[in-house]
């Protein structure tokens, strides 16, 4: 049993501001502009934040999508990715690989970069949500019958609904869907748990305190968010999370 941990969500490079965290710890989740055509139908312009009674695209000032800086933005849809409602994640790209190597009972984790409401930095990083592995879909591994078996299965799947909305083969090409267990812990949590600190050359690392209880394969959290696997039991994951969603009340 193992746990990994994935960047999500829009930081300073997909919107401005960057989505907040609250001072009692209450946060948005904001998934990335969906670069592509798709058939979500959730969009800036008709998602409201968590916590306040806002549009995405009344809080932003601009996306960033294919390249460029967007003012114009309320019909752009989102990329919803993990879907925290569907329990479902998918990638083609960047962590793709470590998604292979997971399993039934494994835990998948997600972070995201956020600031305190109001200010523009620093970016910590937090942990917003997590599932249990209930399976793993390898597209690449599949004939096109059940390729399209596949897509029904997951038709909540951000990569899923890129894929309906152009029937393109090549959207499906290097996918990897994992779907979690419903019945088993999970979702987007209550309470964003920072897990980073910045140190003097301006980048982002685990703290001491999540180093020792994560036990992680790389300290290192800036960049692009790399995916990071960690030494620690989905068992005593789940407990931490919620001792500390417990204690952010």
């Amino acid at each position: 049993m193992t746990v990994l941990l994935i960047g999500v969500g829009a930081d300073s490079t997909n919107t401005r501001p960057t989505p907040p965290v609250y001072p009692d710890g209450r946060f948005e989740y904001v998934p990335i502009p969906d670069a592509d055509e798709s058939t979500e139908g959730k969009r800036y312009g008709n998602t409201t934040l968590r916590h306040r009674d806002r549009t995405l695209a009344d809080y932003f000032d601009r996306v960033y999508r294919k390249g460029e800086w967007h003012e114009e933005f309320a019909d752009t849809p989102l990329h919803h990715d993990p879907n925290f409602e569907a329990l479902t994640f998918g990638d083609p790209k960047k962590s793709r690989s470590q998604l292979l190597r997971l399993s039934p009972g494994d835990l998948l984790a997600f972070y995201a970069g956020l600031v305190r409401e109001g200010q523009s930095t620093p970016i910590h990083r937090y942990l917003i949500g997590y599932f249990t592995i209930d399976s793993i879909t390898d597209f690449d591994s599949l004939s096109p019958a059940d390729r399209e078996r596949a897509i029904e299965t997951h038709s909540r799947n951000a990569h899923a609904k890129q894929y309906r909305a152009s029937e393109d083969e090549e959207r499906l090409a290097g996918l990897v869907i994992a779907s979690g267990d419903s019945g088993k812990p999970g979702g987007l949590l209550e309470r964003a748990i920072r897990v980073s600190e910045r140190r003097q050359n301006g980048h982002y690392y685990f703290t001491e305190e999540w180093e020792s209880v994560l036990s992680p394969h790389s300290v290192y959290l800036g960049g692009f968010k790399n995916p990071i696997f960690c030494d620690i039991s989905p068992r005593v994951f789940i407990d931490r999370i919620e001792d500390e969603t417990a204690r952010l009340r």
